[in-house]
């Protein structure tokens, strides 16, 4: 028979298992508040910058580094998520509101920055949405429920109606915000503004950089990320076969597994392999080497194509589409689950061919794009506070 004490003792330890957790969650903002007030006092004219900013993620450092160019000489900081209104007008006592910018990669549509966003907007922040990707239902029904989607969209909408300018990174993006109807812009990725001028002369025949990868389970489960990576995998045993060189790039350290189990198979077992996960220059010095690079990872391929890199890209997410379409690239986007080793093959060599007008067109919209960007701040900057 159940001893009545231990019984009392659960039902306190249940009652009170809402003041443990918010007190972990007062001893996780207080020192994030203190170091974000200090960064306020000390730099009083930056902006605020709300995005993944934090990750082991090549992409996440190459949209904030690009927007604190485009935002040069004024400085950046980035926002925790867990500060809430009260904290946020703390940290601007005796100063004007500060400028919020919700930043890139895929925000709108997610739980994750919706209410930081407003939040901001509710401590007294201009708002800005510069290159942010927007959310498509069915991906946000999968990570949040049957349903959620339109819900969530629909509070975005409310919150983002308070923002000064929306500018997005595509038009897909575009046409979700207008069928819960938000004007935006489309600005282009961030990362746009990383294009380089087109390097002379000719990279070495016959090189490829090959970029795989994998990420959550209700995006893409693992299975089938696998079996696109061995795909790839019989493309380049191929492309060796025919005298191709190889080498490898990962931008997150959570692909390096899958990136050995396709170099293991590729037939060239000991192809370099380049981990850039800090450093976006990096990559776009190695691109410059490429006849082609092929890519899995949205940000590795605008990257590449920054450096004037003939690109093709694995479309696991709607966002890669979004990227791709924006800079008239769309004819070089392979479906995750469609696509076949020999398809794959011909799509290599079909880009080689044309290098010099596959090259151009992309670069000229990306310079546009970046064009655009800083223009649009330069606007924009003249009533930011």
């Amino acid at each position: 028979m159940p001893d009545a004490g231990s019984g009392a003792v659960a039902r306190i330890r249940r009652a009170l298992r809402p003041v443990r957790l918010a007190a972990r969650d007062v001893r996780s903002v207080l020192p994030a508040a203190a170091r974000f007030a200090t960064a306020r006092r000390r730099t009083p004219d930056a902006l605020g910058y709300l995005g993944m900013s934090d990750l082991e993620n090549l992409g996440d450092r190459a949209v904030l580094t690009a927007f604190e160019r485009i935002s040069r000489p004024r400085p950046v900081i980035s926002i925790p998520r867990q500060l809430g209104e009260r904290s946020l007008r703390m940290a601007s006592w005796g100063r004007p509101p500060m400028t919020t910018v919700l930043g890139g990669g895929t925000l709108i549509g997610g739980t994750a920055y919706l209410e930081p966003l407003r939040a901001a907007q509710r401590a007294g922040h201009q708002t800005i949405v510069f290159g942010t990707g927007v959310a498509p239902r069915e991906i946000i029904d999968r990570q949040h429920g049957p349903g959620s989607g339109e819900h969530l969209l629909r509070s975005w909408a409310g919150v983002l109606a308070g923002c000064a300018h929306v500018g997005v990174r595509g038009p897909l993006s575009q046409s979700i915000l207008e069928s819960v109807d938000v004007a935006s812009e489309v600005l282009g990725d961030t990362a746009c503004s990383l294009v380089e001028a087109l390097p002379e002369g000719e990279p070495p025949n016959s090189r490829i950089g090959v970029n795989v990868g994998c990420t959550s389970e209700a995006i893409w489960p693992a299975s089938d990320a696998e079996a696109a990576a061995m795909r790839i995998a019989e493309c380049l045993r191929a492309l060796d076969r025919a005298g191709w060189a190889i080498e490898f790039v990962v931008v997150t350290a959570s692909d390096l597994e899958l990136t050995s189990q396709v170099r293991a198979n590729c037939g060239q077992p000991d192809a370099p392999v380049h981990v850039i996960i800090e450093d976006a220059d990096e990559l776009l010095a190695r691109a410059h080497e490429w006849s082609v690079f092929v890519a899995t990872k949205l940000h590795a391929a605008a990257i590449a194509m920054c450096a004037g890199a003939p690109t093709l890209c694995i479309d696991y997410h709607p966002k890669c589409s979004d990227f791709m379409l924006s800079v008239d690239a769309g004819d070089q986007l392979l479906h995750r689950d469609d696509f076949t080793a020999d398809e794959l093959v011909g799509a290599v060599e079909r880009v080689a061919a044309e290098r010099a007008s596959t090259v151009a067109r992309t670069h000229s919209r990306l310079v546009a794009l970046s064009d655009l960007q800083r223009r649009r701040y330069v606007e924009l900057s003249s009533g930011i506070a």
